[in-house]
């Protein structure tokens, strides 16, 4: 009986999910890591004919790893279809996106743009 009343609530009662919620607002199919908080008034797109202009901004804590960071992206930007060129740049269809990572007193830094 139990079961059933908890089916019948999730059904008919479905959960809120809020999508990007851990994603970059101007990124959505690109995860922020954990420990960083994104910094939405520093992001933003810009449209033009030759393709799309986007910038997002994340801050955390100095105890995170750089090279963490770029393993972390490394890895999941190669699932989402980017191929990775050089430390920092990937590649993807015929747009770029470019990992800076930035350690300065108490705060890493972490700035995606993505152009054409």
């Amino acid at each position: 009986m139990r079961l059933f009343l908890l089916l019948s609530i999730l059904v008919l009662c479905p959960l809120k999910v809020n999508a990007g919620e851990n994603h970059f607002f101007y990124m959505t199919d690109i995860p922020v890591m954990n420990g960083f908080k994104e910094i939405k008034e520093y992001g933003y797109v810009f449209d033009k004919p030759e393709g799309r202009i986007i910038e997002a901004v994340a801050v955390a804590g100095n105890d995170i790893v750089i090279d963490d960071v770029k393993d972390f992206y490394k890895e999941t930007l190669g699932q989402l279809g980017w191929v990775y060129v050089e430390d920092g740049i990937y590649k993807r269809e015929n747009e770029k996106l470019s990992l800076n990572i930035y350690k300065d007193n108490n705060l890493v830094t972490l700035k995606l743009n993505i152009e054409p």
